[in-house]
């Protein structure tokens, strides 16, 4: 089944696919153009998707029970072609520092997880590890217990469902307190705090403030889940180093705190997830 997406602002499949390589080749697919993607829903509903650019039109073939609506809704929440970017430009256009990063990342655009759910794990992951090692907890929990998908002649392995973790005796490589938060948001997943439309409908702080409520999730959590799981385009940057570090280096400042780093992104609006994105990205050298 393939379903079309009309993509409004500059976008380049190739910087989404570039950005997530980053971060897991193999998920990807790796050398022909393609974007793929596998997700778990909350209720379990796993799906896979294989994404093709032609101009300004996305081709999205799928393998899943879910209806196209509904697919069509994820992949243009974890590609962000669900928001009309041409406005970027006029950011670019007043600060020569959002210019600078829109001309080296031409097109690209935040990749996000493939639901909340999943950011919310990986939020639980990450807490006191490294980035190296949350990805391959995430990969291993992903292989022993997440569901097969077969999508365009690919399969890919979707995320473990929240009952999946609940239930499961044992999560593989997960232990202690990282244990007790991924079950957490397990837990929550079902009672439909992640869910994205639900998330991106309210004001950001009255969906940041519902997200902290779940065990384990603290401010910077719930801006990942918010900004990087449900997709939201305009939040302030979280309090944390990289997020200042990366503010700082850009703007060829010695250092930043965070209330320097909120007045410097207040020029972003509304797009101050998207900007702070690219930066990091500079940041990284991705």
């Amino acid at each position: 089944m393939t379903i079309e997406l009309e993509v409004r602002g500059a976008f380049s499949l190739e910087q989404s696919i570039a950005f997530a390589e980053g971060f897991d080749a193999a998920a990807i697919g790796g050398g022909d153009g393609v974007f793929r993607a596998a997700l778990v829903e909350d209720d379990g509903t796993a799906a896979a998707i294989a994404v093709r650019q032609t101009g300004d039109r996305l081709a999205v073939e799928h393998g899943s029970v879910l209806s196209d609506e509904r697919i069509a809704m994820h992949a243009a929440r974890i590609l962000s072609v669900d928001i009309d970017g041409s406005g970027l430009e006029d950011v670019a256009a007043r600060d020569s520092v959002v210019g600078t990063m829109v001309d080296r990342f031409p097109g690209r655009r935040p990749v996000c997880f493939g639901t909340p759910y999943e950011a919310a794990a990986w939020s639980a992951l990450s807490q006191r590890a490294s980035m190296r090692q949350a990805a391959a907890l995430k990969r291993r929990l992903t292989a022993e217990l997440g569901e097969r998908v077969k999508v365009a002649d690919h399969e890919l392995t979707a995320f473990p469902a929240p009952a999946t973790v609940v239930g499961a005796t044992e999560l593989p490589g997960v232990t202690g307190r990282r244990a007790d938060r991924l079950r957490a948001v397990a837990q929550a997943a079902p009672d439909g705090v992640f869910d994205p439309s639900a998330l991106r409908a309210v004001d950001a702080e009255q969906a940041l403030e519902r997200l902290r409520e779940v065990h384990g999730v603290g401010p910077f959590s719930a801006a990942l889940i918010l900004g990087r799981g449900a997709g939201h385009p305009d939040l302030a940057p979280p309090s944390i180093a990289p997020a200042r570090r990366a503010i700082a280096q850009a703007y060829g400042l010695g250092e930043v705190d965070d209330e320097r780093a909120a007045e410097i992104a207040d020029g972003w609006r509304p797009f101050r997830t998207w900007v702070l994105f690219l930066l990091r990205n500079a940041a990284a050298g991705r």
